[in-house]
């Protein structure tokens, strides 16, 4: 028989645990064809919020999204 201690014990369950867990949080968000603003032909820029960041060096930080569709392409600086 293995000799299994608490650590590999609580291992062992936290990875079943996740395989329980993650399938119905996984899942990718879907914006509708026009929601954001479109960058580029293919890239869209979907702004999700601002809020008071938590470092008091910035005075506030925005969660943004940018979607690209299957083989879109970004501008590259050079």
């Amino acid at each position: 028989m293995l000799d299994i201690d608490r650590r590999s014990a609580l291992a062992i369950g936290f990875a079943g645990l996740s395989g329980l867990v993650l399938p119905e949080h996984a899942a990718a968000q879907t914006y509708g064809p026009n929601e954001g603003k479109e960058l580029t032909q293919g890239v869209r820029q979907i702004d999700l919020g601002e809020r008071e960041p938590l470092i008091p060096a910035y005075k506030k930080v925005r969660l943004r999204d940018i979607v690209l569709q299957p083989g879109a392409k970004t501008r590259t600086t050079q």
